[in-house]
């Protein structure tokens, strides 16, 4: 009986013990859940107050005339026109932040003379334009006008003469729909490059550089009434043939019609009457 009596005040001991733990249990999880809940609600009142500030800083930002962008400095331009200068001042004339820089270059870049351009921001109301410029390069005379190119065979617009006089030309042209003449450009700019690294014959002392459909580069001197046949390929390798074929040819007294420079390490002149 004792041991009965033992065991169930034991068991009533042990119902106790657990019925407090599953109390105490259930407090610590109530006060977790209200934990979880109330930095929920506080994130979100954050999060919520985060939002509202930023905007209303945005629209500070985006309505303060002290964004308002009133200097637009522009470097390196010497072709845009006056009319084309103020399109764009009324493009950039607006808040700083809401700029479109990048639609503003892909439209700059559509200007013949412009090779690259440069934008960027100077905090709090300036814009910095940096212009990188294509060079005359030559002179092209096509389908009855003549207009300026770049060395990469941009067509920049019509002739200047102030500008043009210093450019060698380049005539015998013909435009097409596969873009060939464009081929007979780049070989006949590949010819003046040749003329200005070698610096003979000077290009002072050519009137003219003709691309031929059969004969290829043809240079037509200044003075005289020769012609000289470049062909295509090794130009650079050609004038210097050229150069030694000349000293030879100043010591005789020969009337030349033109020099061919098209075969392979050999010159072939062709003489009228002598002299």
């Amino acid at each position: 009986m004792d041991d009965l009596k033992k065991n169930g005040i034991r068991n009533e001991k042990g119902v106790l013990l657990r019925n407090v733990r599953r109390k105490t249990i259930r407090k610590e999880r109530r006060r977790h859940s209200l934990r979880r809940v109330t930095r929920r609600v506080v994130s979100a009142v954050l999060a919520i107050l985060s939002v509202w500030v930023a905007i209303l800083c945005g629209h500070m930002i985006l309505t303060s005339p002290k964004f308002l962008v009133k200097n637009i400095i522009m470097e390196g331009n010497s072709h845009l026109k006056e009319k084309d200068l103020r399109r764009y001042e009324d493009r950039l004339t607006n808040n700083i932040f809401i700029l479109n820089l990048g639609a503003v270059r892909d439209e700059l870049l559509q200007e013949p003379y412009v090779k690259d351009v440069y934008l960027r921001r100077e905090l709090p109301d300036r814009v910095h334009i940096r212009i990188e410029e294509r060079i005359p390069y030559a002179v092209l005379r096509m389908e009855g006008r003549e207009c300026l190119v770049d060395r990469e065979g941009v067509i920049l617009g019509p002739l200047e003469e102030k500008t043009g006089k210093a450019l060698p030309m380049v005539s015998g042209i013909r435009q097409d729909k596969d873009g060939f003449w464009k081929e007979d450009l780049s070989q006949a700019l590949s010819l003046v490059d040749a003329l200005k690294s070698f610096g003979y014959p000077d290009l002072s002392e050519i009137r003219e550089i003709e691309m031929s459909k059969d004969r290829g580069a043809i240079l037509h001197p200044a003075a005289g009434s020769f012609e000289i046949l470049c062909g295509a390929g090794d130009f650079l390798h050609k004038m210097v043939l050229l150069k030694k074929v000349s000293a030879d040819l100043a010591k005789r007294n020969w009337a030349i019609l033109r020099i061919d420079l098209r075969f392979e390490d050999q010159v072939v002149v062709g003489i009228g009457k002598s002299v």
